[in-house]
């Protein structure tokens, strides 16, 4: 939660402070989850603080829209992604070996995989603003 939760709010805040008397075309884009739709059972507290994410900013989208502030808020809903922590996951989960856990978990998704770090990354520069 203190991640999740408050260290986006924080981080929210501070950039549109930062960032609305600039003049430019600016972009915040936070990292929710598709746990706030289909959620799971073992991760309550995780699933909680992504739903915080998603909905501080939409009102963060809405508060700098309604103040004419040239900056663009988004949330990214990302499915699981091949990273440490869900090697960890991976790991916890008894599958031996990994890639065993990552096709089964690759299936509940429609594209039918996993994604990769990059493919984050090329949707998160696909939504930023053009500069002006």
């Amino acid at each position: 939660m203190g991640i999740n939760a408050i260290g986006v709010f924080l981080g929210t805040h501070y950039a549109i402070e930062a960032m609305k008397s600039s003049g430019e075309n600016c972009s915040i884009i936070n990292r929710s989850s598709t746990d706030v739709q289909i959620a799971e059972s073992g991760l309550f507290a995780y699933c909680v603080s992504k739903g915080v994410v998603t909905i501080l900013t939409k009102s963060a989208a809405l508060h700098c829209g309604e103040r004419g502030y040239k900056i663009r808020v988004n949330s990214v809903y990302s499915g699981h992604v091949h990273t440490k922590m869900t090697e960890k996951e991976a790991a916890d989960s008894g599958m031996i070996p990994a890639e065993a856990y990552f096709k089964k978990v690759g299936e509940q998704h429609p594209i039918g995989y996993i994604g990769k770090p990059m493919d984050i990354a090329y949707g998160d520069v696909f939504i930023l603003p053009l500069m002006s």
